[in-house]
């Protein structure tokens, strides 16, 4: 697995401080922001073939965890970010995210906002976001193996983000053609990532 680069780290940042400094106290806990991420990245990849981090995905006892944004929700990412992270966030106690700014837009696109926003619509309609993520077929696909005692992560394959979610659930307002169209763009943006190694 590659190291994401300084850049994809610092609009990870970006996402996590939209949300964190939306929420009550400009705080928020660990699991709460990754599902939160989640959602938006989900919501991108079925509007438009790119999630919103750029991440990696693992199923988890909780459900779905973007692998780079967890490490920055712990204060320690993959690369030394200093004064981007230092100046961003603070984590008070082990699982708990403050915002110390609001977020610079001009690291985010309209569409990654777009995807931020859904994922705070979800926040206010469901109660539970652990039990709504474990209703996605990209989690349940390894629901039975992370049950397992020795295997406490799988990793998650992109392309199950465009499978349709159970009747009720779905949140994203793609029909069925925008869904393929974008399951296209991640295709073809999947195979330029491989070719540039």
């Amino acid at each position: 697995m590659r190291t994401p680069t300084k850049l994809e780290i610092a609009k990870i940042i970006e996402a996590i401080v939209y949300l964190v400094s939306r929420s009550k106290d400009r705080k928020m806990s660990k699991l709460h922001l990754l599902k939160m991420l989640f959602f938006a990245d989900r919501w991108h990849l079925r509007m438009y073939g790119r999630s919103v981090t750029g991440d990696i995905y693992y199923a988890m006892q909780y459900g779905p965890v973007p692998s780079e944004c967890k490490r920055v929700a712990e204060g320690r990412p993959s690369l030394d970010m200093g004064e981007a992270l230092s100046g961003a966030l603070a984590f008070p106690c082990k699982n708990i995210v403050h915002a110390l700014r609001g977020e610079r837009r001009s690291a985010l696109s309209d569409s990654d906002v777009e995807a931020l926003e859904a994922a705070r619509g979800v926040e206010r309609r469901e109660r539970d976001l652990v039990a709504f993520s474990h209703g996605f077929p990209e989690w349940q696909k390894h629901e039975h193996a992370i049950k397992d005692v020795q295997c406490k992560r799988k990793r998650m394959d992109g392309l199950d983000f465009f499978l349709d979610a159970p009747k009720g659930s779905e949140y994203c307002p793609a029909d069925a053609e925008r869904v393929a169209c974008a399951r296209e763009a991640y295709l073809e943006h999947e195979a330029a990532e491989r070719m540039l190694g």
